[in-house]
């Protein structure tokens, strides 16, 4: 019963950010680079790079404005469910090619990562709600054939679901702070 309950918290969540996507003309211009969609870990919400309108500079993780409104907007939504939220940052697969030696897409997807969480947190999401932040490089691409597909450079927000949250604990997602 508890996880029927969190599945329809999520599933209203995702009406809600849906709606919201849809009459925020902030967020409705960009709706084509926003996915939110229901997973086996909860509720996932994707923004990704266009080949016209990047999210942040190329090498960087200075956010550009319009996608500081996109999360803005979203993160206070995301407090209307008590369940925690892991943000990961992706890169596509063209090697990181600036700056000091040894900095790569790892370093990179990570900044950008926590580039979303600071923006989120500033739009209202209480800052207890973030059960991690990963830089995830090139690892998982949308587009696995198109090595510098756009879409692959993107940020996912997860609303992790209950039993998410505590695979996340029992397999050893825990750290000193948490002990």
């Amino acid at each position: 019963a508890a996880a029927k309950d969190d599945a329809q918290r999520l599933k209203q969540l995702k009406q809600k950010l849906s709606a919201l996507i849809e009459r925020t003309p902030a967020l409705a211009a960009y709706k084509d680079q926003i996915r939110v969609d229901i997973t086996s870990e909860g509720l996932r919400i994707e923004i990704v790079d266009s080949l016209k309108r990047p999210m942040f500079p190329s090498g960087s993780a200075k956010l550009e404005s319009y996608v500081v409104t996109i999360l803005s907007q979203i993160g206070a939504s995301l407090n209307d469910v008590d369940n925690r939220v892991s943000i990961a940052g992706h890169t596509d697969a063209v090697p990181y090619s600036g700056g000091e030696a040894g900095y790569s897409n790892w370093e990179l997807s990570s900044e950008r990562a926590n580039a979303a969480r600071r923006a989120l947190i500033a739009g209202g999401m209480n800052e207890g709600k973030i059960l991690q932040v990963r830089g995830l490089a090139d690892v998982l691409p949308l587009n696995k054939a198109v090595a510098d597909e756009p879409t692959n450079r993107r940020i996912s927000i997860l609303v992790l679901n209950k039993a998410a949250e505590q695979k996340f604990f029992a397999d050893g997602g825990r750290t000193a702070v948490d002990e």
